[in-house]
């Protein structure tokens, strides 16, 4: 997928409200959490990684579960 084309999570993230967002990440383990609000602050997953502690492969498997 190309930058301009839109997954089905855009989709679905755009549809929720603030407070659905901030509940569905309340929700979220707070390791979870804390990659998922790097990665929307624009971090890399190299970075993420870094900065938590974690793997590159962990910070994917976060990612890709917070999707879930």
């Amino acid at each position: 997928m190309n930058e301009t084309e839109r997954s089905p999570e855009d989709y679905v993230v755009e549809s929720l409200t603030h407070t659905d967002r901030v509940l569905a990440l309340g929700r979220l383990p707070h390791r979870l959490r804390q990659a998922i609000l790097l990665w929307a602050a624009g971090a890399s997953t190299a970075e993420i990684a870094q900065r938590l502690g974690i793997t590159r492969r962990t910070v994917r498997v976060h990612l890709h579960q917070a999707r879930q």
